[in-house]
C-alpha cells in the first residue's frame, strides 16, 4: 500500500509543481504605469501585436480626457509607452484591434461610454484615419460598453457586434446591434432581421463563439442587475 502511495504521489508530482507557481506585480519594472480615475468603474486591455514585430503589446481604455495609452513590446521585457496613434479623447471602454477590411494590417475599435464608438483604419504604418461615418456606423452619444467582431455569416468578412445602453434622457429602449461587412469599407446593420438586439436588458458585453460545434458563429451577452444572460443560437 506504501509503495502504491508513493508511486501515485510520484506521477502527480508534475502537477504539484505546477500548483507552486505563483506571479508577481512587474506593472512598474516593465514601464507600465496606467490609472483609470474618473468615469464609470473600469476600461479595457487589449494585449496584440499592433505593430507586427512578432511581440505582443498592451493597448489600454482611458478616462474621459485622457488618451489611449498604446504600449510597444521593446522585446527585453518592457514596455514604451507611444505618442497616441489615435486622437480619441472621449471616455473609452472597449480597445479591439481587428483587420475588418483583409488587407492585413490592425485597425482599431473603439467603445465609448457616454459618446461615439469609433472606427480607426490602419492606412499604413500606424496611421490612422477616423473612417466611423464613411463606414455607415450611427454617431449616438450612448452608454457603450463591450464590442466584439465575428463573421457571423461566414462570407469571409469580419462583422460587428455591439452592446448599447440608452441616457437617461433619450427616451430610447436599450439594444444591441449587428453590423454586415459589406466588403467595400462600409457596413449595414441587420440587428432586427437577424433577431439579434436582446431589447430592454441593462447590456455589459458580448462574446462571438460557436458553442454548439456548427461552424456558425453563436453570441453569449453578459447583461446587469436583476437581467439574465443571453445566448443567442445562429440558425
Amino acid at each position: 500500500m506504501k509503495l502504491f502511495i508513493l508511486s501515485f504521489l510520484s506521477s502527480l508530482s508534475p502537477f504539484l509543481l505546477i500548483g507552486q507557481i505563483h506571479y508577481f506585480d512587474a506593472a512598474n519594472q516593465a514601464g507600465i504605469i496606467h490609472q483609470y480615475l474618473m468615469g464609470a468603474p473600469g476600461g479595457g486591455i487589449s494585449c496584440v501585436d499592433f505593430d507586427g514585430d512578432g511581440w505582443d503589446d498592451i493597448t489600454l481604455a482611458t478616462e474621459d480626457g485622457a488618451f489611449i495609452s498604446f504600449y510597444k513590446n521593446q522585446g527585453d521585457g518592457t514596455f514604451q509607452l507611444l505618442s497616441p496613434l489615435v486622437d480619441h479623447v472621449e471616455e473609452s471602454k472597449h480597445v479591439l484591434w481587428v483587420d475588418f477590411d483583409n488587407d492585413a494590417d490592425l485597425d482599431l475599435y473603439v467603445t465609448t461610454y457616454e459618446g461615439s464608438n469609433r472606427l480607426y483604419q490602419n492606412v499604413g504604418n500606424l496611421v490612422f484615419e477616423d473612417i466611423t461615418i464613411e463606414a455607415g456606423f450611427p454617431i449616438d452619444s450612448l452608454r457603450h460598453f463591450g464590442a466584439s467582431w465575428g463573421d457571423y455569416d461566414r462570407d469571409g468578412w469580419l462583422d460587428l457586434y455591439y452592446t448599447e445602453r440608452a441616457t437617461l434622457t433619450s427616451g430610447t429602449t436599450n439594444k444591441n446591434r449587428l453590423f454586415k461587412n459589406d466588403t467595400d469599407g462600409t457596413f449595414t446593420e441587420v440587428s432586427f432581421s437577424a433577431n439579434v438586439m436582446d431589447e430592454s436588458r441593462l447590456p455589459f458585453c458580448a462574446a462571438f463563439f460557436d458553442y454548439d460545434n456548427d461552424k456558425w458563429p453563436d453570441l453569449y451577452i453578459a447583461n446587469d442587475k436583476i437581467h439574465p444572460n443571453t445566448l443567442l443560437k445562429n440558425n
